[in-house]
């Protein structure tokens, strides 16, 4: 079980997908984007993420190492999805006002091409 904010959730089946380069917009504000899926075609793992997995726009946590926000964790930063023809795209900000944000912007901008994955659902894949 998950406690997440004074309550219990019950455990869910995570798993996840890699997401496309993270591209800072302006460091000085923590902004970033990145394609999250390419939708409706047979990515490399042999899945199909459905458009429908999407409702766009999307108000999404940011989480830094392991999808802890997902779990419950104070989430890193913040952004929302939303889907622009074949692409849902991510279009965010990290929390640098907080040591974890700043930790997590400070190790994303170091990385040449920073590990990025985003939780599913597996009823959205096919």
């Amino acid at each position: 079980m998950t406690k997440i904010a004074n309550r219990v959730a019950p455990p869910m089946t995570l798993q996840t997908k890699g997401a496309g380069p993270l591209v800072v917009t302006d460091a000085d504000k923590g902004t970033v984007e990145a394609i999250v899926a390419t939708l409706d075609v047979v990515d490399r793992d042999g899945d199909v993420i459905r458009r429908s997995a999407f409702v766009s726009p999307a108000r999404v946590k940011l989480s830094d190492w392991g999808h802890s926000a997902v779990r419950g964790d104070a989430p890193v930063g913040k952004g929302v999805i939303e889907v622009e023809g074949s692409k849902a795209v991510f279009r965010g900000r990290i929390f640098l006002n907080t040591e974890a944000g700043r930790e997590t912007f400070a190790t994303l901008k170091e990385l040449d091409s920073p590990a990025r994955a985003i939780p599913r659902q597996p009823e959205n894949v096919r």
